[in-house]
Protein backbone atom coordinates (compact mmCIF):
# COMPACT_ATOMS: atom_id res chain seq x y z
CA UNK A 1 0.00 0.00 0.00
CA UNK A 2 2.81 2.43 0.83
CA UNK A 3 4.52 1.63 -2.48
CA UNK A 4 1.25 2.34 -4.28
CA UNK A 5 0.92 5.76 -2.64
CA UNK A 6 4.57 6.58 -3.22
CA UNK A 7 4.56 5.65 -6.90
CA UNK A 8 1.25 7.37 -7.61
CA UNK A 9 2.53 10.51 -5.93
CA UNK A 10 5.28 10.62 -8.55
CA UNK A 11 3.04 9.79 -11.52
CA UNK A 12 -0.10 7.66 -11.78
CA UNK A 13 1.01 6.45 -15.20
CA UNK A 14 3.95 4.71 -13.52
CA UNK A 15 1.62 2.75 -11.23
CA UNK A 16 -0.43 1.77 -14.28
CA UNK A 17 2.71 0.45 -15.97
CA UNK A 18 3.51 -1.64 -12.88
CA UNK A 19 0.02 -3.08 -12.51
CA UNK A 20 -0.92 -3.48 -16.18
CA UNK A 21 1.96 -5.77 -17.11
CA UNK A 22 4.15 -3.86 -19.54
CA UNK A 23 6.67 -6.23 -21.10
CA UNK A 24 9.68 -5.26 -23.17
CA UNK A 25 8.55 -5.01 -26.78
CA UNK A 26 9.39 -7.53 -29.45
CA UNK A 27 8.34 -5.00 -32.07
CA UNK A 28 8.75 -1.24 -32.25
CA UNK A 29 5.03 -0.60 -31.62
CA UNK A 30 5.41 0.40 -27.95
CA UNK A 31 5.52 4.11 -27.26
CA UNK A 32 8.73 5.60 -25.88
CA UNK A 33 6.71 7.08 -23.00
CA UNK A 34 5.63 3.61 -21.82
CA UNK A 35 9.22 2.35 -22.04
CA UNK A 36 10.40 5.38 -20.05
CA UNK A 37 7.71 4.90 -17.39
CA UNK A 38 8.66 1.24 -17.01
CA UNK A 39 12.29 2.24 -16.44
CA UNK A 40 11.23 4.79 -13.82
CA UNK A 41 9.02 2.19 -12.11
CA UNK A 42 11.86 -0.34 -12.04
CA UNK A 43 14.17 2.29 -10.53
CA UNK A 44 11.64 3.07 -7.80
CA UNK A 45 11.18 -0.60 -6.96
CA UNK A 46 14.90 -1.37 -6.93
CA UNK A 47 15.55 1.63 -4.68
CA UNK A 48 13.11 0.26 -2.12
CA UNK A 49 14.65 -3.23 -1.91
CA UNK A 50 17.37 -4.55 0.35
CA UNK A 51 20.28 -6.49 -1.15
CA UNK A 52 18.66 -9.93 -0.65
CA UNK A 53 15.46 -8.91 -2.38
CA UNK A 54 17.42 -7.14 -5.11
CA UNK A 55 19.11 -10.41 -6.07
CA UNK A 56 15.67 -12.02 -6.56
CA UNK A 57 14.51 -9.40 -9.07
CA UNK A 58 17.78 -8.57 -10.81
CA UNK A 59 16.92 -10.74 -13.83
CA UNK A 60 13.47 -9.16 -14.35
CA UNK A 61 12.97 -7.16 -17.53
CA UNK A 62 9.91 -5.16 -16.47
CA UNK A 63 8.42 -3.53 -13.39
CA UNK A 64 5.49 -5.94 -13.48
CA UNK A 65 7.83 -8.94 -13.25
CA UNK A 66 9.41 -7.47 -10.14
Amino acid sequence: MRMNFFVESIDRKIWNVITNSYLMPISENVSPEIEYLDCVAMNIIVSALDSNELLKVSECSSAKEM
